[in-house]
């Protein structure tokens, strides 16, 4: 699935630069409903997320055009904690918890949050 990604660009007449970034993120995660009343329990779950970051840039004078990108992916487990609110006979959904994150080979555990609102049928 390809993304456009960010970017922008400056310059002073004389010189200019550009950068461009994309991140695309596929978690694959399950839950466990099993603690609270039947339409609010306490959610627990999580499991790998697939993650690839791609970036380029250019630098430009009036002599000179260097340009560096590249591409990475990786893998990252995330962790599920929070409420869910889910009527037993359907109708409307809000979860709301705390999903950190720990991307192997980087330092420390990324402190990510979720919430979603929807509809049981």
């Amino acid at each position: 699935m390809p993304t456009d990604g960010v970017g922008d660009s400056t310059g002073d007449g004389a010189s200019s630069v550009s950068a461009k970034f994309s991140y695309l993120a596929i978690p694959i995660t399950a839950s466990y409903l099993g603690i609270g009343s039947k339409s609010n329990m306490l959610e627990l779950g999580g499991g790998p997320v697939i993650m690839n970051l791609s970036g380029s840039g250019f630098v430009e004078s009036d002599d000179e055009k260097v340009a560096a990108g590249g591409s990475y992916t990786t893998l990252a487990l995330t962790a599920l904690a929070g409420y869910r609110h889910q009527p037993e006979d359907g109708g409307f959904v809000f979860r709301i918890g705390a999903s950190p994150e720990k991307i192997f080979g980087a330092p420390g555990i990324l402190p990510w949050g979720y919430m979603s609102l929807g509809a049981a049928f």
